[in-house]
């Protein structure tokens, strides 16, 4: 591998790692249900990994989302998530069941417009 290589490697993780606690941060002010603890994100693959204290849980809970695809719609942010997997049998079956492969619109305000341009 050479350097401009590695270098663009080097920006994609850190890019990758900036979004990934960004995201991390904006679920836990908006959820009152638990706790993200981690959140790991490899955008080239298309793969977000949350890591959840769940009320009730005493275990911690980890959510995989694989091939997830975001569009712009306009003032809406389009994501449609693949395939989700879970620690949890019953968390994956219901998530399979009634999110894979559904788009869900997302407004984005307007002073999160830069993240929608890292992101798409």
């Amino acid at each position: 591998m050479g350097l401009f290589e590695v270098l663009f490697e080097a920006g994609r993780a850190g890019k990758d790692a900036l979004l990934a606690r960004s995201l991390q941060e904006w679920i836990n002010m908006h959820t009152d249900f638990g706790k993200v603890t981690d959140v790991k994100l490899d955008a080239r693959a298309r793969r977000l990994e949350v890591v959840l204290e769940l009320k009730g849980e005493t275990e911690p809970v980890t959510i995989t989302l694989h091939d997830y695809r975001i569009q712009r719609d306009g003032e809406r942010l389009s994501v449609e998530v693949g395939r989700i997997t879970a620690s949890r049998e019953w968390i994956a079956i219901l998530a399979q069941r009634f999110v894979a492969n559904r788009p869900l619109a997302l407004p984005v305000p307007a002073k999160y417009e830069w993240i929608v341009g890292l992101l798409v």
